[in-house]
């Protein structure tokens, strides 16, 4: 028989700056997200989570337990679900882009700025 799949409570609270404030069933504390797209898929991470998303029909593989890409593997505690469509629309608006700047590095670690994939040329 089919496993069920589970439609995940996500409460879309904002924005800030280039990241969605999330409050995701079970955990305590409100997540903010970063996001990008991998392929046709959003992947949205933020402190202990991660999830890669289908937009087309918010079909996602999640891991609230990690925020890295092995934390998707099934092995490592990653769950099937469906996210809502309100939660795939914020992520849209703020998804990063091949050169953007995400931000600068620590003054303890040369405060050289940080790009999101290849640097712009």
């Amino acid at each position: 028989m089919a496993e069920q799949i589970k439609n995940l409570k996500i409460e879309v609270l904002g924005f800030k700056g280039k990241r969605v404030r999330v409050k995701i069933e079970r955990l305590r504390k409100p997540r903010d997200l970063i996001a990008y797209m991998d392929g046709k898929y959003i992947i949205a991470q933020g402190d202990n989570v991660i999830f890669k998303i289908n937009p087309e029909n918010g079909l996602a593989i999640y891991n609230l337990k990690g925020e890295y890409f092995l934390h998707l593997n099934p092995a490592m505690g990653a769950r099937f679900g469906r996210v809502p469509r309100e939660f795939i629309d914020a992520l849209l608006k703020v998804i990063y882009k091949e050169g953007e700047l995400i931000g600068f590095l620590p003054s303890s670690l040369g405060g050289s700025p940080v790009y999101f994939g290849k640097l712009p040329r």
